[in-house]
């Protein structure tokens, strides 16, 4: 959040997990609009061949908890209070 107010908000494009897993291409070329570029035929082919070689998991689930790291839910939403209270961001967990 400091980031964004020294260099200025509309050069930082968010792009949500969650969106992004689920609906990748779609996604991915709202972020090229963002950016000014162009999504070409080539960069869409590209990215679903790397998609369906790539599954979710491919090399196993991968699940954390938060006490494995000291934390907590609570501790955690506090560290990113500024963050959440700005921008819509799909909770998780």
């Amino acid at each position: 959040m400091d980031s964004r107010a020294k260099v200025g908000h509309d050069r930082i494009v968010d792009v949500h997990y969650a969106d992004l897993i689920r609906n990748p291409i779609p996604t991915m070329r709202k972020l090229y609009q963002s950016l000014g570029d162009e999504f070409t035929p080539q960069a869409d082919a590209g990215m679903t061949t790397w998609i369906a070689d790539n599954p979710q998991d491919k090399f196993g689930k991968h699940e954390y908890k938060l006490a494995q790291f000291g934390l907590t839910p609570d501790k955690v939403r506090g560290m990113f209070e500024r963050y959440l209270s700005s921008y819509e961001v799909e909770r998780e967990g």
